[in-house]
């Protein structure tokens, strides 16, 4: 896969993350059946990343994603992105995120994210990593 086709899929992949109006089988397909993230230590595969998805679109309105820096080789990639979250509470965070890509053909078979509050609660480290209870 090109360099190009690999950045297209995370701008994609982060845009659909962002449209709260698709359902989380949307943000799905990006991903291989095997996929591993880790975010600040905490290690999930696709059904709790799924999760993921899920518990964030039932504590916040609506998310803003830019992307600062993408580089990549075509089987893996970097970002540097910044999230800006409005919560149903009508709180804002702002979290920045360094992240690695692995690719599997055209799919995504692991992130390794780390996060920084960069304005918002402690808590809101929690953004990155949240699960359903």
């Amino acid at each position: 896969m090109t360099s190009e086709r690999s950045a297209g899929i995370i701008k994609d992949l982060l845009a659909a993350f962002c449209d709260f109006e698709a359902g989380p089988e949307a943000i799905g397909r990006f991903f291989t059946p095997d996929y591993q993230q880790s975010v600040d230590g905490k290690v999930i595969d696709l059904k709790g990343f799924m999760d993921h998805v899920r518990a964030l679109r039932a504590t916040l309105v609506s998310i803003d994603i830019e992307i600062q820096q993408i580089v990549s080789d075509g089987v893996s990639a970097a970002t540097v992105h910044v999230v800006r979250a409005a919560k149903r509470s009508g709180e804002m965070a702002t979290v920045k995120v360094v992240a690695f890509y692995r690719f599997d053909g055209e799919r995504i078979a692991s992130i390794d994210e780390l996060t920084h509050v960069l304005e918002g609660h402690a808590g809101d480290r929690e953004l990155g990593s949240m699960l359903s209870e």
